[in-house]
């Protein structure tokens, strides 16, 4: 099936995992806040398998999410959330296609600092289909601050560490700040800065350093409305560059 037909798949099934989702909006009709979003993304790398790849995501809160509580970006992250996710990404490269289908969620533990997650990843290139588990545990010791680590099935355990603060700044501006590091064969390390200019957009940067290759992301997101944004991202890597646009709403 081709990158198209794949589409229509992947469309289908947000539109039937947001319909779910509609019902329960209702939940959130007090003012300033949201239950659900369902969001998409299309993106291009330029290297010599001009790969391309569509991805259409849902997510589900257990509790409305207060907007009103800094940048709109955040505002899932800052009221600790406990949600689940469902998503559909198609790759097309070269002559053939893989697909990417995952479920997850992330439990922020009432009345306590606790923070745990999970996901399931199933992967099918070329004929071929395997299925990955990821689980995080970590705390948020302080508001705005998370400290996690991850373990991948199949994978093993690297000692690794992330890092997520959210720095309020005078006025509705605020800083994202966010750094890893993963003591794999390359010593991975990862950081990103988001500054956000009012409470509705924002700019930044994110970087991944392997040792052999280091990459180099430029972002940007807009909300036109506390419900509706756009962002995009161009990426600078050895492997090739990358340019991505992404838009969602919320409800």
């Amino acid at each position: 099936m081709k990158l198209d037909g794949k589409l229509c798949y992947s469309a289908l099934l947000c539109a039937g995992v947001s319909t779910g989702l509609l019902a329960n909006s209702a939940l959130a009709q007090q003012t300033n806040s949201y239950i659900g979003e369902v969001a998409g993304k299309a993106g291009f790398v330029d290297n010599d398998a001009d790969t391309k790849y569509l991805n259409a995501s849902a997510t589900l809160y257990l509790d409305p999410v207060k907007e009103n509580v800094g940048p709109l970006a955040e505002a899932a992250f800052l009221n600790r959330a406990t949600n689940f996710y469902v998503y559909d990404t198609i790759t097309e490269y070269y002559d053939d296609n893989a697909q990417d289908f995952g479920i997850g969620g992330e439990i922020y533990i009432p009345n306590s600092m606790f923070y745990a997650a999970a996901s399931y990843n199933r992967h099918k290139d070329d004929g071929n289909s395997d299925g990955t588990v990821t689980v995080k545990a970590g705390i948020t010791p302080v508001y705005g601050l998370r400290l996690l680590t991850a373990y991948t099935e199949d994978e093993g355990y690297d000692l690794n560490m992330e890092a997520k603060y959210i720095l309020d700044l005078p006025g509705a501006q605020a800083l994202n700040l966010e750094a890893g590091f993963r003591d794999d064969d390359s010593n991975t390390i990862t950081a990103a800065v988001d500054f956000y200019i009012n409470s509705h957009s924002s700019i930044g940067v994110a970087t991944v350093d392997t040792g052999a290759d280091t990459t180099y992301t430029f972002r940007g997101k807009h909300f036109f409305t506390n419900r509706f944004y756009v962002g995009g991202a161009l990426t600078s890597a050895d492997a090739g560059d990358s340019f991505e646009v992404n838009t969602g709403f919320r409800f």
